[in-house]
């Protein structure tokens, strides 16, 4: 009921003045993680699924209003946060974030049909792919050359189209689906606690009406450390408490940096704008959502 409802209220407040924009952008080609997540969580008929070569892709395609959503993986358990993907979401203060889906990963080699483990010389996979598989990769398949590719499953779509029995591809089972290739091996990530966080993004809209706010809050400041410890504070007066901070090169000068904070908002007792309302002019911040979570 919690998820129908956060759909209805999204779909009420950005499709009924732009049918054109009740599309779905992700990470592609078909068989990724993030088709899989957007088809868990987007289960409406009315909506059309739009796959891009890259997360910067979608996101341009977003910004252009060729599509609502955009699902952007930002985090790994194993692999930890995707600075590529959290710049391309944070940087331009265009998007904000509506849902936090949390999706478990199961990593899997693929190859074609008639290839054995002693066959493989080659691995593809997504860098994110090659890390959380890289202590199963050690021990089985030490001498193989690891190549990265956009995602996995288009290491998997390299390997099903190749007909070579050298190549194998690491990928979720989704990509196994798709493709004409053969599970050669289960469970390659280090923990079966392995999940990867994906947000779902769209457009910032200044004019559009205000929604209930979610139990979880992204903030991303342009500012000082000093700056950021002065927001936390009073943030954490008005009852938020803190998830994580991360903490992005500003790509300025050597040493600063720019911080994400992500904060719980159950305990709450004033806005986000009210709880940072005395801080200094100078201080940049971007409130880029409050938001539900939901954990398949």
């Amino acid at each position: 009921m919690q998820k129908l409802l956060a759909i209805l209220v999204l779909v009420v407040s950005l499709f009924s003045t732009s049918p054109a924009l009740a599309a779905v952008g992700y990470l592609g080609p078909a068989g990724t993680f993030t088709e899989e997540v957007a088809q868990k969580y987007f289960t409406s008929p009315e909506e059309k699924f739009v796959i891009y070569k890259t997360v910067a892709e979608s996101l341009q395609a977003l910004k252009s209003e060729q599509i609502a959503f955009a699902v952007v993986p930002v985090e790994n358990t194993l692999g930890g946060p995707v600075y590529k993907y959290l710049d391309d979401v944070l940087t331009s203060g265009d998007y904000q974030i509506v849902a936090e889906l949390n999706l478990p990963i199961r990593q899997q080699l693929f190859t074609l049909p008639n290839t054995g483990l002693t066959d493989i010389k080659t691995v593809y996979s997504h860098p994110q792919g090659l890390a959380q598989s890289r202590t199963w990769l050690n021990k089985n398949l030490p001498h193989a050359k690891l190549i990265e590719t956009s995602s996995t499953a288009e290491a998997v779509r390299l390997v099903a189209e190749s007909n070579d029995l050298s190549l194998a591809g690491i990928a979720g089972p989704q990509a196994g689906k798709v493709y004409p290739v053969k599970t050669l091996a289960e469970d390659l990530q280090i923990t079966r606690k392995n999940v990867t966080r994906f947000w779902v993004v769209k457009l910032v809209d200044p004019e559009a009406k205000p929604v209930k706010a979610g139990p979880k809050s992204t903030i991303y400041f342009k500012a000082s450390a000093n700056d950021v410890a002065v927001a936390l504070q009073n943030l954490l007066k008005a009852g938020y408490t803190l998830d994580t901070i991360h903490d992005q090169p500003a790509k300025t000068v050597l040493g600063e940096y720019n911080f994400l904070l992500e904060l719980n908002n159950k305990n709450a007792k004033k806005s986000l704008k009210d709880a940072l309302k005395d801080l200094n002019n100078d201080v940049v911040y971007y409130i880029m959502g409050e938001y539900p979570v939901f954990n398949y």
